[in-house]
């Protein structure tokens, strides 16, 4: 009644005939090891891939955000202006929010002009770096 081991060694008192039928949820080439390293190796792409996107952000979305966190400040910095100083025209206080703004900008700026100065040394470091290997 047994067929390579498998099965039982007499039907009696089993209640079953004895069949062995074949097991079809094995039915592909790969075994559990070389499946579970697949999927490891699949796990550290995405990870590398969600990584990098970090890293690779879309130039204009970061300007954006920097402009829109401008103008939050200047809008903070109108409220603040017309609670703090009711003599103050709305003239005079637009005046003094557009000064506020150019030196946020200019901030901005000079923080921009850091990062790709500093974008640029490494590249060259980079790029250094390649020859001398």
């Amino acid at each position: 009644m047994s067929y390579n081991g498998i099965g039982l060694s007499t039907a009696r008192g089993s209640g079953t005939n004895g069949f062995i039928q074949k097991n079809y949820t094995r039915s592909n080439n790969e075994t559990s090891y070389s499946k579970r390293l697949k999927n490891k190796q699949n796990d550290a792409k995405r990870d590398a891939l969600i990584n990098n996107s970090d890293l690779i952000k879309d130039k204009e979305l970061v300007k954006h955000d920097e402009k829109r966190s401008i103008e939050l400040k200047v809008s903070e910095y109108r409220d603040k202006l017309e609670e703090e100083d009711e003599d103050l025209d709305d003239d005079e206080i637009d005046a003094k929010c557009k000064e506020y703004k150019e030196e946020l900008i200019k901030e901005f700026n000079i923080k921009q002009g850091y990062k790709s100065r500093r974008s640029r040394e490494d590249s060259r470091d980079t790029k250094q770096q390649d020859v001398d290997y």
